[in-house]
């Protein structure tokens, strides 16, 4: 049986203009997974990753601290759904994310209410009512997603392994058709998954089984604040 390895990017630069770099503990986190995949003896596998920067970032910083040099194969089939267009579409006012930074610096707990903002955002793009307010609903998310593993799985030969580095959304979906979950299951599973955390699908003759969850060993080892969830 071959091994799918799905990774969770590090850790982004919330609060920043630009949010799909990684901030540097998200470096230090892909690097750290990086030798305990090379002490795991994974270094072989081959190496997938979405089109986003911190997806790319992630694979490469990943595959230097396992001693790797690797070009990854990009597939934007793997990328998380477009957080802004939700964003927009549940708070006109944020239209302009410069507003939301204003309103996050003057909360007193900025992440707790993005948190909020976020999650009801989610819950109005995934209820179906409101999908024409969106260029890729819900539903056509979950289809993405499930096609980019099974196309991941029909080219995998037996007895290989994948890295594939992506995002929490299309990890959450892989989780929720796998184990059979609804919906308010798998947004909470996307809520606690850790900024490089590995998920582990088992890929044999009846197709992908779901092994392991979320696991981030490689960063308890060093510290709880490298524990990150954005």
């Amino acid at each position: 049986m071959g091994t799918i390895y799905l990774v969770r990017h590090g850790q982004a630069s919330f609060g920043a203009e630009d949010y799909d770099r990684l901030s540097d503990r998200g470096v230090a986190q892909a690097r750290r997974l990086g030798q305990a995949l090379k002490g795991a003896g994974v270094c072989g596998a081959r190496v997938i990753c979405g089109s986003l920067s911190r997806h790319r970032a992630t694979a490469i910083h990943c595959l230097s601290g396992a001693g790797v040099i690797a070009d990854p194969d990009v597939r934007p089939e793997w990328n998380e759904f477009d957080h802004l267009a939700l964003l927009r579409a549940a708070w006109p006012a944020y239209g302009d994310m410069t507003q939301l930074r204003q309103d996050l610096a003057g909360s007193a707990a900025p992440r707790q209410r993005f948190q909020e903002i976020f999650e009801t955002a989610m819950a109005r793009w995934v209820d179906g009512v409101h999908d024409a307010d969106y260029p890729e609903t819900w539903p056509a998310f979950q289809q993405r997603c499930r096609q980019a593993l099974d196309r991941l799985c029909e080219e995998l030969p037996a007895q290989e392994d994948a890295l594939v580095f992506t995002s929490g959304g299309p990890i959450a979906v892989i989780a929720q058709t796998l184990l059979g979950l609804q919906t308010p299951v798998a947004l909470g599973l996307n809520a606690v998954l850790v900024n490089t955390g590995v998920t582990q699908l088992q890929v044999g003759r009846r197709g992908p089984r779901l092994t392991v969850f979320n696991a981030h060993e490689h960063l308890r080892q060093v510290g709880r604040d490298w524990i990150t969830h954005r």
